[in-house]
């Protein structure tokens, strides 16, 4: 049902038996209740569309961030890897060099 699916009832209508002479009047009224209606809901669009671009913007902004903190995180995570690699040969030949004094 279209209440399961999260719609919203947005007005109501209200049954009116009318004479013949009256219902050009009551079309009248109904089709401006209905332009009425129309406007709401375009403004209401509209509103939300902004609502959605500046989400979007926020979303986009937040994911360039992550990234470029990753490049950087990647990179300092490789220069970390390049240094202990260097400590690490300069002790063995520290290490080699004391072993071939004794």
């Amino acid at each position: 049902s279209p209440v399961e699916k999260g719609a919203q009832r947005v007005g109501f209508v209200q049954l009116t038996r009318v004479g013949v002479g009256d219902t050009l009047r009551v079309l009248q009224t109904c089709f401006g209740e209905t332009c009425a209606r129309n406007e709401t809901l375009r403004l209401s669009l509209r509103d939300s569309c902004f609502a959605l671009r500046v989400a979007n913007t926020a979303a986009d902004a937040a994911i360039r961030e992550r990234n470029e903190f990753a490049i950087r995180k990647q990179g300092d995570d490789l220069d970390v890897a390049t240094r202990v690699s260097l400590l690490l040969n300069e002790k063995n030949k520290k290490i080699t060099d004391l072993e071939l004094d004794l």
